[in-house]
């Protein structure tokens, strides 16, 4: 499948209809105005009929809480998407502040892979790094469950993502955009040419901008 990005909104469905109308426009404007080489941003409500066959699911398993709406986007080695994908979840979750989004990267953005974000505000998702963990000690795999444990501790240090050079998406369009000169994107990261950019969520006074 390819390094994907995955995530969740669990919410009342009052509150994801309320807001629905904004995170589709934020949305497809993203789609949009940005470069995508593999897959887009892509929302999806989970109805009722999908949420019952969970809860039944989940009977026989620790409980979890049942997602209102989910979804993944395959970016494979592109690591401006995977910022594009986590602004954008960081604005739901802004979007939504009562509401408990997840966010899982396969890849190495994130540090660690599995966080929540509640009002915009990353945390460690502790249940499923516990969950990989015991799937790294079981498997004897230790040098992937030290990484996991130097990533919890940047974490609590405040690095809850990797600082990516941007020089080698100078060709994309918005950031060419911006006009900034090649010697001073050289000295970039991606979530600072990130913060110079307008999101749709800026541009069209969407809430929580």
């Amino acid at each position: 499948m390819g390094r994907t990005l995955h995530y969740t909104i669990c919410d009342t469905r009052k509150n994801y209809r309320e807001a629905e109308r904004e995170i589709r426009i934020a949305e497809e404007l993203l789609i949009y105005r940005f470069t995508w080489t593999c897959e887009w941003p892509a929302f999806a409500l989970l109805d009722e009929g999908e949420r019952l066959r969970r809860e039944d699911e989940s009977v026989l398993k620790p409980r979890k809480p049942i997602p209102i709406a989910e979804g993944f986007t395959k970016v494979r080695d592109d690591e401006w998407n995977a910022v594009l994908i986590t602004r954008f979840v960081t604005w739901v979750s802004r979007r939504l502040p009562a509401a408990t989004v997840t966010l899982c990267d396969e890849g190495d953005y994130l540090t660690p892979g599995y966080q929540i974000l509640r009002a915009g505000t990353p945390e460690l998702d502790h249940d499923r790094l516990a969950e990989r963990e015991q799937h790294l000690v079981k498997h004897n795999l230790r040098e992937y469950l030290r990484r996991q444990e130097g990533e919890i501790e940047a974490f609590k240090r405040g690095e809850t993502h990797r600082s990516i050079p941007a020089r080698e998406y100078e060709d994309r369009r918005e950031i060419q955009a911006l006009g900034l000169a090649p010697e001073v994107l050289a000295r970039m990261t991606l979530d600072e040419v990130a913060d110079a950019i307008a999101f749709p969520w800026t541009t069209e006074s969407l809430g929580a901008a």
